[in-house]
């Protein structure tokens, strides 16, 4: 017979079971990419998301 920490072990257990399968089915998802700078609108080169380091490093830096 399960005690309470048994089914509190199990549910802990089972949450961070699906924290990771959420994480890793974000992080097989393909990288986006676009037409234009996403930070400023300037075209890009062959689909890239940023015309610049600079666009992309400010960019990332706000959307933390």
């Amino acid at each position: 017979m399960s005690d309470e920490v048994d089914v509190a072990n199990d549910l802990a257990y089972a949450y961070a079971n699906s924290g990771v399968a959420k994480a890793a089915s974000e992080a097989a998802k393909p990288i986006p990419t676009s037409p234009v700078c996403l930070e400023c609108g300037e075209g890009t080169a062959g689909g890239a998301r940023w015309c610049s380091a600079s666009c992309r490093d400010y960019h990332e830096m706000r959307n933390r």
